[in-house]
């Protein structure tokens, strides 16, 4: 609401959480496991999880269906890459600057998505129990089995702020676009406004704030409605 200027600091904190902070964390995680699962297990590993034994969508389909769901997840991570293209109209040198954000983006996420799902793996401490873990969340169990509850807690309010910032940014992107798209008259031209003062599509940020919030209600009450959301947002 509030214009570039204030997104510039939001931007930069979200790097430095996004980098230093990740890579503390998965060399915490890695220093203080009791012990690390072997090579074998991270890289050789198969687990179907979609069913009973024999009833799975590897037996049904193939495992390669089952690693291409199962990497939608870890791929939802990268959206938002193109959020520099949307901006550009708000940046300086944007014929130079939103390509190498979109390309730099891309990379460096992976980079340190990679880094951080190896770290989280090599320190699984049981796997069954991780999986069915009574917090709901395989990282949080982790966390717990590595760190203790009290440790757990801090270190998941780290990942929870990194997620408010990448939902944030994802907000912003979305509003540029809708703003795009209501000046072309694709939607009511009500919302092709940008605020005077704070020269930023203030209609159209809240538009989408409001239906995130919408999209989003569904979640509180199923994992499925979550995981839906999550992957028509990758695969779009």
């Amino acid at each position: 609401t509030f214009g570039v200027h204030i997104l510039r600091y939001l931007n930069n904190t979200s790097i430095l959480l996004h980098s230093a902070g990740i890579t503390a964390i998965a060399i915490a995680v890695l220093a203080k496991a009791p012990s690390h699962q072997p090579g074998s297990f991270v890289f050789g590993k198969f687990n179907d999880g979609t069913g009973e034994e024999g009833q799975g969508w590897s037996d049904r389909a193939s495992p390669a269906y089952v690693v291409a769901c199962g990497a939608l997840m870890s791929q939802y991570t990268l959206t938002g890459f193109d959020a520099s293209a949307h901006l550009s109209e708000e940046t300086r040198k944007a014929s130079w600057s939103a390509p190498i954000g979109v390309i730099s983006s891309v990379g460096f996420s992976s980079l340190f998505g990679f880094f951080i799902m190896l770290a989280f793996l090599f320190s699984i401490q049981d796997f069954e129990k991780t999986l069915n873990s009574d917090y709901g969340n395989p990282v949080l169990q982790i966390f717990v089995d590595v760190f203790g509850p009290d440790g757990a807690v801090v270190l998941f309010c780290l990942i929870i702020i990194c997620v408010f910032f990448a939902g944030l940014f994802s907000l912003t992107s979305n509003s540029r676009m809708m703003f795009a798209f209501a000046r072309d008259g694709g939607i009511p031209r009500f919302f092709a406004h940008i605020d005077k003062r704070f020269k930023s599509p203030i209609r159209t940020i809240w538009l989408g704030a409001f239906l995130s919030f919408c999209l989003s209600l569904p979640s509180l009450g199923s994992e499925v409605a979550f995981a839906a959301a999550t992957s028509i947002a990758t695969i779009g």
